[in-house]
């Protein structure tokens, strides 16, 4: 079964003060670091962002979109997000979450895959 991860880094980030999806830990943009979480766990990468948003450039194969509506939230991600997506499952998670650890995410589909009859 095919598996997708969408990122929703398209927030305003007004109680931060900056931008969350380019705030650094270590060094390490949180939005790269949660990517990072997902490659291999995935086969599909998607990243939700506000039109015109400067993001840390985003490796090969990930793919960006962008709202359609602004000032939803992570709502405003979900709709284009989930519509970029190609695959029949996908793990939704936040730009920062950059403690997200590659076995939860696994865990998680083999959770879904589970109790879900194809």
């Amino acid at each position: 079964m095919s598996r997708a991860a969408l990122v929703l880094a398209g927030g305003r980030s007004t109680r931060m003060g900056r931008d969350k999806a380019t705030l650094e830990l270590c060094g390490v943009p949180l939005l790269h670091r949660v990517l990072c979480a997902l490659e291999g766990v995935v086969d599909e990468r998607v990243v939700a962002a506000r039109r015109g948003q400067a993001l840390p450039a985003l490796a090969p194969g990930v793919t960006r979109v962008d709202d359609e509506v602004e000032d939803l939230g992570p709502l405003g991600g979900l709709a284009p997000g989930l519509g970029g997506i190609r695959a029949p499952v996908a793990l939704v998670v936040a730009c920062d979450a950059p403690l997200l650890e590659p076995a939860l995410v696994e865990r998680l589909f083999r959770a879904l895959g589970a109790t879900i009859r194809w």
